[in-house]
């Protein structure tokens, strides 16, 4: 087992979680003007892993419309923030942003984050055996702002900049990262634009019933940027959602990317997240291509709660020609859905993942995908 969590931990935040929606619901009963538009959430985060022992956070996120009541067809927006701790002495800090703009004329994403952590390492390759394991730690700054202009019905096109700072990188000489030569293991910086094209009809950012997304980018990393090495990074995400019975989701989607040139370690596509093969230590299998596809079915229970399940199948690879179908690895699951807005489907998930001979449990704010 790859990850645990002490389940006494698991109930201690659902309680903290609970006492915000008797928060929420009291503030929303006194309002009087503008109800359910502009929230303010935050809730503590207390869990234990091995590789962290004990830490404590918190998640929070601001929920508001950057438009007028009468504009019922732009989608909410939010500013996810958090912050994490450890006895071990280790920090994550993130801030986030999701912003549709009047109409949804225009589209801003961002993402950015700090981390002093360590990790864990393999190797490279989608056959890793588990005693090549070694641990690493390193400190990471990254940036990612994205603005999109919607051309034309449901299709966007945009522009990004990706800015990665890995620092205070160490690692066991003679091991893994020698042995591989791996881009990037004495640190590095990275800057780089792309390009987007997103075709967007889901009827929700955060936990769609109905519609798709289909979304290319093309992101150029060279000196010339500012970049210390010179590569290219390309991802495609195709999501469908159809709505079974009321309230009833069947989410699919096929996920790919692939990297060419000099492509440092931090950006080699690994199998196992919060979001795609889930099951998995995050870099368990790691390499200079990945292809994914998975189902989730999603359906209420009661109240503000959920239930999912979920199943996929991912592999990583050196070159695109050379994946095959006995590679692809497995990942399935269940998860707990617990609403923190009803209106805007805002949801906090449980998800307990397993995959080839590992499992993982994660506690996130919104959806997979």
């Amino acid at each position: 087992m790859i990850h645990s969590t002490n389940w006494k931990v698991v109930l201690v935040f659902l309680a903290f979680t609970c006492q915000a929606f008797a928060q929420e619901s009291a503030a929303i009963q006194d309002t009087t003007v503008l109800p359910d538009r502009n929230k303010f959430l935050i809730f503590p985060v207390v869990s234990r892993t091995p590789e962290t022992s004990w830490d404590f956070g918190f998640a929070g996120t601001y929920v508001f419309h950057a438009h007028s009541r009468a504009d019922t067809l732009t989608r909410t927006s939010t500013i996810p923030f958090g912050g994490v701790y450890t006895l071990n002495k280790q920090v994550v800090l993130g801030l986030g942003a999701n912003v549709f703009f009047p109409q949804e004329k225009y589209w801003f994403r961002m993402e950015s984050s700090f981390s002093s952590f360590p990790d864990k390492f393999w190797g490279i390759g989608n056959n890793t055996p588990d005693k090549n394991e070694e641990r690493y730690d390193f400190k990471q700054f990254f940036f990612n702002p994205v603005l999109l202009r919607k051309v034309y019905g449901n299709l966007f096109l945009g522009l990004s900049y990706e800015y990665q700072r890995v620092y205070d990188f160490n690692f066991k000489p003679g091991g893994q990262f020698e042995l591989n030569e791996v881009v990037g293991r004495y640190g590095n910086y990275t800057s780089g634009f792309g390009l987007i094209i997103s075709n967007d009809s889901r009827n929700n950012a955060y936990s769609p019933n109905k519609g798709a997304l289909m979304q290319l980018s093309v992101t150029k990393f060279n000196r010339a940027l500012g970049s210390e090495t010179s590569f290219m990074v390309y991802k495609l995400d195709i999501r469908k959602f159809i709505q079974t019975r009321p309230d009833h989701v069947l989410a699919m989607q096929a996920f790919g990317t692939f990297t060419s040139g000099d492509t440092p370690y931090r950006y080699l596509p690994v199998i196992g997240s919060t979001t795609v093969m889930r099951g998995y230590y995050s870099g368990r299998f790691r390499d200079r291509n990945l292809f994914a596809v998975q189902a989730e079915y999603r359906m209420p229970v009661w109240w503000r709660f959920g239930v999912v399940g979920f199943a996929g199948l991912g592999q990583v690879s050196d070159q695109i020609s050379s994946m095959q179908l006995k590679g692809f690895k497995y990942s399935v699951g269940a998860g707990l859905r617990i609403a923190l807005l009803q209106q805007e489907k805002f949801n906090l998930r449980l998800d307990y993942g397993f995959g080839n001979n590992s499992t993982a449990f994660y506690i996130v704010v919104s959806e997979a995908f």
